[in-house]
């Protein structure tokens, strides 16, 4: 039996790094510390700080189950920052020295902004509260007021980022049974052109293939594309992910056919994974989601059923994933043929949670692991109140799991509301239960004009409302203390966690979100605020009626068989191997 971590998103930010900043003097550790400051952090889809404290709960815990394997599925860093991947690389080689621990990582869009490098600039809590920029450009430092200058802060290219962390799985190591990429000898790199055909260049690949157990081959697949401009620099296509691969990166995809093809024919069990996601992740509510916030970036990073199907003919069938800081399982299937894919939460967001695979001779297992207790993950909030603000009550946050179900919570106050719904954002704020069954009963209205239909309600519709409760027994009072603004909270809850999120939302409080979406009707205008909260309420409950994903099992060779990959000699030699 072998067991293997799998670790998502956890976006380290080394707050006691030496990032060229004085920081600021933590009163529990006794130290300097570089904290992000709180603003930012409700403004962004990831905790910032606190991934440094939770990385490491997570590895202490599965050292202490004798866990030995973890693999890192990409953002194993804030921004790729040259004080940050350090950080990475010393916590990685104290678990490794005191547990004999083996990281296997792969590349996210945060790790390598740019192939080569790139400029990074944070702010940072000084002691008084105020924040000062620290940045590698000293062009921008030139145009803030007070603004550090540090070469700490300059996200790494691939060749810097790759040696560091080296004995990550991106170096052959002596431990290693088999060890090798899709170059053979050659340079890791794959020749990409602008999208105008202007120019080719050479862009660096940190694809590999290692077999770090008898039998067990772990596959991480650098899905990272960028491509030159026309004038100089990169595009980085990561909003793409996948899609992006297959289009740019036909070579990559031959070596992953010919390496699934090998692990079928050798008996090798094979756990693949890059950082994005290669299967549906929406549960097949695509379409609803685009007609409710169009083409946004939670819609547009989802794979294509094109895609999918490439993958599948590459021999795929299970596929670990992160970028998208969610918990869901996606499956495509053709031909007989299964491909699943894994996204797994990150550790740096609501809900915080990791997978746990197990490999027996019969199955592999996947388990997923709550993340709810960090130790001193309340460490910096003597800074952030410090800093000032109102934002909820996430400084009374008890653990780390309340705090991160806080976090979203402002980060749907903050953020998403602007963003996904700017003409309802008011509404949102002012509306509850009892006024959106009202809205089902009534004809069509515009956003715009809901508040004036909700103050001269028919007194028709009024009767409606309460025949509606009567016969579902849904009390009145209790339908007009929900409020709407906490019910768009839940569903974002529920578009992270998918099943994770059950246990935030109270069985009551979800019969409500039932009676209320049967209370919707199907037809009318999909742009009115019917149409738009019922499509929503619609959406929800498919989220609600998913099955659990806590626990996965692949029957060995039951997910169909593999694509049988003709490989000519000349791809037999440029797909040599390369041993430890």
């Amino acid at each position: 039996m072998t067991q293997i971590a799998v670790l998502a998103d956890v976006h380290l930010h080394d707050v006691y790094g030496d990032y060229g900043f004085a920081g600021v003097l933590n009163s529990r550790s006794g130290q300097a510390a570089s904290v992000r400051t709180l603003r930012d952090t409700i403004r962004s889809t990831r905790a910032f700080n606190e991934s440094y404290f939770a990385v490491q709960a997570v590895l202490d815990d599965l050292a202490a189950k004798g866990v030995r394997h973890v693999v890192l599925v990409g953002d194993y860093s804030d921004d790729g920052q040259r004080a940050t991947v350090e950080g990475v690389a010393r916590i990685l080689a104290r678990y490794r020295d005191l547990h004999g621990m083996a990281f296997y990582g792969t590349v996210g869009n945060h790790d390598t902004v740019q192939p080569f490098g790139s400029h990074q600039g944070k702010a940072f809590l000084g002691p008084d509260g105020s924040a000062t920029l620290v940045t590698s450009d000293p062009q921008a430092a030139e145009r803030t007021e007070g603004a550090v200058v540090s070469q700490a802060m300059r996200g790494l290219g691939y060749d810097e980022s790759l040696s560091l962390l080296g004995e990550a799985g991106f170096q052959p190591q002596e431990a290693y049974l088999h060890w090798e990429t899709p170059f053979g000898a050659g340079p890791r790199a794959f020749p990409m052109t602008a999208e105008d055909g202007s120019r080719t260049l050479e862009v660096p690949d940190a694809s590999y293939l290692v077999e770090p157990v008898d039998g067990v081959w772990i596959l991480s697949i650098d899905g990272n594309v960028f491509l030159p401009k026309a004038d100089g620099g990169f595009t980085d296509a990561s909003d793409a992910g996948w899609d992006a691969l297959v289009k740019h990166k036909p070579g990559l995809l031959a070596w992953i056919r010919n390496v699934t093809d090998r692990a079928r024919r050798q008996g090798k069990r094979l756990l693949a994974f890059s950082h994005y996601p290669l299967v549906d992740y929406m549960n097949g509510t695509s379409a609803e989601q685009e007609r409710l916030y169009g083409r946004v970036g939670f819609i547009r990073r989802n794979p294509g059923d094109v895609t999918s199907r490439i993958g599948l003919d590459c021999g795929l069938s299970v596929h670990f994933s992160g970028h998208i800081h969610i918990d869901a399982t996606g499956t495509v299937e053709a031909e007989g043929r299964r491909l699943t894919n894994i996204a797994v939460p990150s550790l740096a967001a609501y809900p915080p949670a990791y997978k746990l695979v197990t490999f027996t001779r019969e199955a592999m297992q996947v388990e997923t692991v709550h993340v709810d207790h960090v130790p001193r993950f309340d460490e910096l909030f003597e800074h952030y109140r410090r800093e000032g603000g109102r934002y909820g009550a996430i400084l009374e946050a008890d653990d780390y799991r309340s705090f991160l179900r806080e976090h979203l919570t402002q980060l749907v106050l903050h953020r998403h509301l602007a963003e996904d719904w700017p003409d309802m954002q008011g509404l949102i704020a002012r509306l509850n239960g009892l006024d959106l069954l009202r809205l089902a009963c009534l004809g069509d209205t515009a956003p715009s004009a809901a508040g004036d239909a909700l103050r001269a309600v028919p007194p028709a519709v009024e009767r409606e409302v309460r025949e509606r409760m009567s016969q579902a027994g849904i009390d009145a009072r209790a339908l007009e203390a929900l409020r709407l603004e906490e019910l768009v909270v839940d569903w974002y809850r529920l578009r992270n966690g998918g099943t994770l999120a059950f246990r935030d939302i109270a069985p009551g409080r979800r019969n409500m979100y039932g009676f209320l979406a049967e209370a919707f009707r199907l037809e009318g205008d999909p742009d009115s605020i019917q149409g738009r909260l019922g499509g929503l309420l619609r959406v929800m409950m498919r989220y609600l009626a998913l099955p659990s994903s806590q626990r996965l099992e692949f029957p060995a060779r039951a997910d169909g068989r593999l694509h049988e990959a003709e490989t000519t000699r000349e791809e037999a030699l440029r797909l040599q191997t390369i041993r430890a």
